[in-house]
């Protein structure tokens, strides 16, 4: 049994179909499927329960799951142990939703890093679910947040940034001749909305919930992939406002709330890291 092992059957797990878990890993599904059969003779013991149509855990199985994360994220840190005995510089472990351009936040990163002789950030973006695991763990340093998005009790936090929530739209559809948009305004139209994961989606969820609507989502998709059809007049959109500023698509307009929506976005850092936050963001 090795490392690699390990990392097969535990990506199995997470991604939930053999299909899934090769494509990241970058194997096919057959040398896969041969690292799990090889896998469960060395234990003797069946892994995963081959009568169910999904992925699923014996209690062999499960046991062994928890036994697995742990010996990798030893094997984790003792190779980032490693690497910094050979570095001069520790590596700091920053993980991020996707949206440090928007919020200018690679500027400050890229000056703590030319500045901190001791320090080195390295980013990781990653979904909501994915930095919560992290921060639950205690294995990052650092964290890009959405306020409210994720929680965790054991990091500081610092406000870095701050959005507005507002309608995205065609600039041909009628709604667009107004300077301010009401809830009543757009309970009967079609909407294309962010990811279900997504905090944005959660929030304007909560928001249609409290202005006692029941929106009629037609597509759920990223914001790049929601330009073609707000273009087209396929529906609009309650977005982050510089989120989609930085596609800065001509035929695709916002219009602010009658009621604001606010959002910011937070640093959370270790303690031990206070001094450092505090010179650099």
């Amino acid at each position: 049994m090795d490392f690699e092992q390990l990392k097969h059957f535990t990506s199995i797990v997470k991604y939930k179909t053999y299909l899934e878990a090769s494509e990241r890993l970058h194997l096919s599904q057959s040398s896969l499927s041969k690292s799990i059969i090889k896998l469960e003779k060395e234990l003797q013991v069946q892994l995963f329960d081959r009568s169910k149509r999904y992925v699923t855990l014996t209690k062999e199985g499960e046991t062994f799951y928890e036994d697995s994360m742990i010996l990798l994220e030893h094997y984790k840190q003792t190779m980032e142990n490693i690497r910094n005995v050979h570095h001069d510089r520790k590596h700091l472990q920053l993980c991020s939703l996707p949206i440090l351009s928007q919020y200018e936040l690679y500027s400050p990163i890229d000056h703590f890093n030319k500045n901190q002789e001791n320090y080195q950030i390295h980013i990781e973006e990653l979904e909501e679910s994915q930095i919560q695991e992290q921060l639950s763990s205690y294995s990052c340093d650092f964290a890009i947040i959405r306020e409210h998005s994720v929680s965790s009790s054991r990091y500081l936090s610092k406000k870095v940034a701050e959005d507005e929530l507002v309608v995205a739209l065609s600039e041909r559809l009628p709604l667009a001749n107004k300077n301010v948009i009401s809830f009543d305004d757009i309970k009967n139209e079609n909407f294309l909305c962010l990811p279900k994961h997504t905090y944005i989606h959660n929030l304007f969820l909560l928001e249609m919930n409290r202005h006692n609507s029941n929106p009629h989502i037609i597509l759920h998709a990223r914001m790049e992939s929601l330009l073609k059809p707000l273009k087209e007049n396929k529906g609009i959109s309650l977005v982050m406002k510089k989120s989609l500023d930085l596609y800065n698509h001509p035929h695709v307009i916002t219009r602010p709330l009658e009621q604001p929506i606010y959002s910011s976005v937070l640093l959370l850092y270790k303690k031990e890291y206070s001094k450092l936050v505090k010179l650099s963001f």
